[in-house]
């Protein structure tokens, strides 16, 4: 197994965002009926998820947190030298959020930036894409933001739309 060491990194802090609209499992019982809607709830404990309206975007929530953990740590927003945007539905294909959140944020025109998707997986190779990006260069904070929007791409009538919600979160 691949295993990485790095001394002298640490997490500092952690925010999330979610939207406002919140949606009960209970409300698909009648499209999927309620026997289904039962049995996923009583096997993963999803009662209810929260949902973006049509213009909200998953950058719109992992700035939302970004700027809660920024001002809650006290940190200028011109320190940090690494942004990595973990999004599986970016919000354009050009340019790439993390440059929209960059601009946003008002972050050092010196800050690394970038976008990757690796789904389920990516906040923890994010954890590691910025704790490495951080000792091989002069950077002396990053953060790693991560968004999701499912609720626009999955399927009205699918029923992962019972386990999967919106939402923002910084690190």
């Amino acid at each position: 197994m691949i295993a990485s060491e790095f001394s002298q990194i640490k997490i500092t802090g952690v925010a999330s965002a979610a939207p406002t609209h919140k949606v009960h499992n209970e409300d698909y019982a009648e499209l999927f009926g309620k026997e289904t809607v039962d049995k996923i709830i009583a096997s993963t404990g999803v009662r209810e998820s929260y949902h973006v309206h049509e213009k909200q975007t998953a950058s719109d929530l992992a700035f939302a947190a970004a700027e809660n953990l920024l001002q809650q740590k006290g940190v200028d927003p011109q320190s940090i030298g690494v942004l990595l945007f973990a999004v599986s539905y970016p919000d354009y294909f050009v340019p790439p959020s993390a440059f929209v959140l960059h601009k946003r944020l008002g972050l050092s025109t010196d800050c690394i930036v970038y976008d990757f998707d690796l789904a389920c997986s990516s906040v923890v190779y994010g954890l590691q894409l910025a704790a490495s990006l951080l000792q091989s260069s002069t950077a002396q904070r990053a953060l790693l933001l991560v968004g999701d929007t499912t609720s626009k791409t999955v399927s009205p009538y699918d029923t992962s739309r019972l386990l999967f919600g919106d939402g923002g979160g910084a690190i």
